[in-house]
């Protein structure tokens, strides 16, 4: 098994580094299995791998046959590994019946959120407006106060520049012989 999986880690490699085309020993049982598969049904006009000018036709006859070696392939290397692979655990996994519609109702056990007004069956159908108008007003007073201090900021920043100037009108800064 060991060997195998590097094996196929190899291939799988090589594919990768060169643009996923198929290592030098795929391409040529590739090959040889296409040249035999020619041989013996020589009535299906299949057209040589490495031709580029098909009708058609061959350009379909050829595809089919690739994809036929390809699961040849894939069929041969599952034969090959299926023996070693465990299966996993969820395969034994068993499903409750379920007896009908009326089965499934009787089991549904809604846990929704509460009324909206209290728990009465009918509900209180003003109950929704009052909450929504009751988070409106209290948006409004935040939005107020939000800018009422803005406001008294701006005033602070306006009084503290008022005072910055007011000290820099001093005679240190506007007489020259103060600063000698």
């Amino acid at each position: 098994m060991e060997e195998l999986a590097q094996s196929l880690s190899r291939d799988a490699s090589f594919a990768e580094s060169h643009g996923m085309q198929l290592s030098e020993n795929m391409s040529q049982d590739l090959a040889q299995w296409y040249r035999q598969q020619q041989a013996m049904h020589p009535n299906m006009d299949a057209p040589e791998l490495w031709a580029t000018g098909l009708t058609d036709h061959q350009r379909a006859v050829r595809n089919e046959m690739i994809q036929q070696w390809s699961q040849e392939k894939r069929d041969a290397l599952w034969e090959e590994i299926k023996g070693n692979l465990p299966e996993p655990s969820l395969v034994d996994v068993h499903r409750t019946d379920v007896g009908g519609a009326a089965a499934v109702r009787s089991s549904y056990h809604p846990h929704g959120v509460d009324r909206i007004g209290g728990g009465s069956p009918g509900g209180d159908p003003a109950a929704a407006a009052k909450i929504i108008d009751e988070g409106r007003g209290k948006l409004d007073d935040d939005r107020a106060v939000a800018a009422a201090a803005r406001t008294s900021r701006a005033q602070a920043t306006v009084d503290l520049q008022s005072e910055v100037s007011r000290d820099h009108n001093r005679g240190f800064f506007n007489d020259p012989d103060l600063r000698k």
